[in-house]
């Protein structure tokens, strides 16, 4: 399975389960795969990361990174998920269109 079908994979695996895809996390994606491509045309990599429309300077791995090592509390030895079903919600109001500003009100 080449780099490009992995992504492809991923991202049909999201849809299957109905987890939220973020702008953020389609973006990163999307980015990967153009950069990919660019390596299997052998063109430089460079080229493709220092395009002007490059927004966000994280990369899907980076995204995995953090979520995987995501500060959480604890109790009674347990880890408590709140932050990170926090973090999926808001993810999935910026993608439904909910949330279209960097600001939630209150």
């Amino acid at each position: 399975m080449t780099k490009i079908e992995e992504l492809h994979h991923i991202i049909e695996l999201i849809r299957r389960h109905g987890l939220p895809l973020s702008p953020i996390l389609e973006y990163a994606i999307k980015e990967r795969e153009e950069q990919y491509q660019a390596q299997e045309a052998d063109v430089p990599v460079s080229s493709v990361c220092e395009s002007p429309q490059r927004t966000f300077g994280k990369s899907l791995e980076d995204y995995k990174r953090d979520f995987c090592n995501l500060s959480v509390g604890k109790s009674n030895g347990r880890k408590l998920p709140h932050k990170a079903i926090l973090l999926l919600g808001v993810m999935r109001l910026i993608e439904t269109g909910l949330i279209e500003e960097n600001m939630i009100p209150l």
